[in-house]
């Protein structure tokens, strides 16, 4: 007797649990037909899907001219400022004062070098 009423009590958490999935389906169900009836209200008027659409596509237009010409004066800028930083570059390898400035880093960093060999053959 005692196991007829635990094989009945776990088939009646058995059913409990189906139904609650059920339920729970049920909801998940009721809302996507709300959703999809919003959606029938909104593209049952044609006319107006189009409408919004060609107005998005124009707007989109819009905006990839703005972003069109914008790119252009980037990269014309981008092509200024190359130019200029190259005629700099230029006239400051010419310059006999940055060359012996160049010389005299590259000995320091040679002497820098030198001594951080010997501190470590010292040490």
């Amino acid at each position: 007797l005692d196991s007829e009423r635990a094989k009945l009590a776990r088939k009646l958490e058995n059913v409990q649990n189906i139904e609650a999935k059920v339920n729970k389906e049920t909801a998940q169900l009721r809302e996507q037909i709300k959703t999809m009836e919003a959606d029938l209200v909104k593209f049952s008027d044609l006319d107006a899907v189009a409408d919004e659409m060609e107005t998005a596509k124009r707007e989109m237009h819009r905006s990839k001219q703005r972003l069109v010409v914008r790119r252009d004066a980037l990269r014309k800028m981008a092509q200024d400022l190359a130019a200029r930083y190259e005629k700099m570059k230029a006239k400051l390898s010419e310059d006999e004062t940055h060359t012996q400035l160049t010389n005299l880093e590259k000995k320091w960093q040679h002497h820098e070098k030198n001594n951080f060999v010997m501190r470590e053959f010292i040490s």
